[in-house]
């Protein structure tokens, strides 16, 4: 599989590489449930990936969500782990004075 950037084409390694960071983070979290509020790039696809191979329920939750609708979407699932990007930190900080 090769999967291509806005800058560049990854290679098979690169992508193979990229898979098995992702699964050792799932397996460290001992998660059973994880959460991604990211763009659809490359770690995406990976964490994704990795989670099925794994065995694990991804719930992708789009970055227009409210600090409300995330919330209860992560409550709802039941998630043990939510992976985002730095800019997603800003709305975790208000999800987390929400209550």
């Amino acid at each position: 599989m090769q999967i291509q950037t806005d800058q560049r084409l990854l290679s098979e390694l690169e992508w193979q590489q990229l898979g098995a960071e992702a699964a050792s983070l799932l397996v460290r979290a001992s998660a059973k449930v994880v959460a991604t509020c990211l763009d659809n790039t490359p770690a995406f696809l990976a964490i994704d990936a990795a989670a099925q191979n794994l065995g694990l329920v991804h719930v992708p939750l789009p970055v227009f969500f409210t600090p409300e609708q995330m919330q209860h979407a992560l409550q709802s699932a039941g998630v043990d782990i939510l992976i985002v990007n730095v800019a997603v930190g800003v709305i975790l900080t208000k999800i987390s004075k929400i209550k």
